[in-house]
């Protein structure tokens, strides 16, 4: 059951005389409806006034509303908490120092980025897999060295780490993540990062993933090799072309059939890259439904300028919509003077 909106006036009422322990809860609790409300009065306190509350909030470990309120409201004051909660970093406490991680890379300041690089040598790793999870946040290329230097540690801390490395998309980590896609626990992850990195370099490696017959990861390769063409441009054509091989084709031909469109787009721009006729069935199949339309037509383009000479029996056994755009993207391609089949002559046949 939907509960009903408090109009201003009732919130308000519903506020006054309420400590600031009992706002925290109310906005740790966003089911009772005042959450918003309760964090503008705390803030508008100011912090100074409210700090003592909040730390006591995030050292209290029996309530998880009180804490997750008073981390809330510390998040909401942005920069203004950052000194209180690098001073939080260095506490005695264990889960103090993993929760003022969380809450730095939340906030996402740059002055954080030190401590938190320091952080990711703690003892206790929870505190040194949040500070990985944090740079990644922040984003700063002061990280990157430091967290290719724990690549080598435990899983837990690798992990925040590749994904902090994709986050921050910078080409330096790519030799260092490259070596990582042996390691079954973290393919997907480091698979993802470089298909947001987009460095060529990680093009063999993936291509021998994308072709693997065991068809491990497939997809979200194709969607990290799709990124790094599309950053590098028409040079990268070549290289896939000369990468694939039979069984890759048969991998990408096998995620058309699947339901999820973000995979289904990289395989048939993969396939229309490196010219595969033998996926325009399926292509113009699917042209069918409009929310594949630009998709399709991508990868129609990229396999009609590999192969020109497309039969005529292809067009005819479509439907006019369908012969109608092939011929249109035809036409608008360079095909060294071929002529091209008027539709309506098609039609006729």
């Amino acid at each position: 059951m939907v509960k009903p909106r408090h109009s201003k006036q009732v919130v308000d009422d519903g506020l006054a005389g309420k400590s600031i322990e009992e706002l925290l809860l109310l906005i740790g609790d966003r089911d009772l409806g005042y959450a918003m409300s309760a964090m503008d009065t705390v803030v508008a306190m100011g912090l100074d006034a409210v700090y003592p509350v909040l730390e006591r909030g995030v050292r209290d470990d029996d309530n998880a509303d009180l804490r997750n309120g008073a981390m809330e409201v510390l998040v909401r004051f942005g920069r203004a908490s950052v000194p209180a909660l690098i001073v939080l970093l260095q506490d005695a406490n264990g889960e103090v120092r993993n929760f003022s991680a969380v809450m730095l890379g939340d906030i996402g300041d740059r002055g954080a980025v030190k401590p938190l690089i320091q952080a990711l040598g703690d003892p206790d790793i929870n505190v040194s897999h949040a500070a990985a999870e944090a740079l990644g946040k922040i984003g700063d290329d002061a990280a990157l060295l430091p967290l290719m230097g724990v690549l080598h540690g435990d899983i837990w801390l690798q992990y925040p780490a590749v994904v902090a490395m994709g986050a921050m998309a910078d080409s330096r980590a790519v030799p260092s993540l490259i070596p990582l896609l042996d390691n079954e626990l973290l393919l997907e992850p480091v698979i993802a990062a470089l298909g947001k990195i987009g460095d060529r370099r990680a093009l063999p490696a993936l291509m021998a993933i994308l072709c693997d017959c065991r068809r491990k990861s497939v997809a979200a390769t194709a969607e990290a090799v799709v990124a790094i063409v599309e950053k590098q441009g028409g040079d990268t054509k070549a290289e896939l072309v000369s990468a694939i091989d039979n069984q890759g084709i048969k991998n990408l031909l096998g995620l058309l059939s699947g339901s999820n469109a973000g995979e289904r787009g990289a395989a048939m721009t993969l396939l229309g890259l490196v010219g595969e006729k033998a996926v325009i069935p399926a292509l113009l199949t699917l042209l069918e439904e409009d929310n594949n339309e630009e998709v399709v037509k991508e990868a129609i383009v990229g396999i009609f300028s590999s192969s020109p000479l497309l039969g005529e029996k292809i067009l005819l056994s479509n439907t006019r919509k369908i012969q109608v755009l092939v011929l249109s993207l035809l036409r608008n391609l360079n095909f060294q003077g071929q002529v091209l089949p008027d539709c309506t002559e098609l039609s006729r046949r």
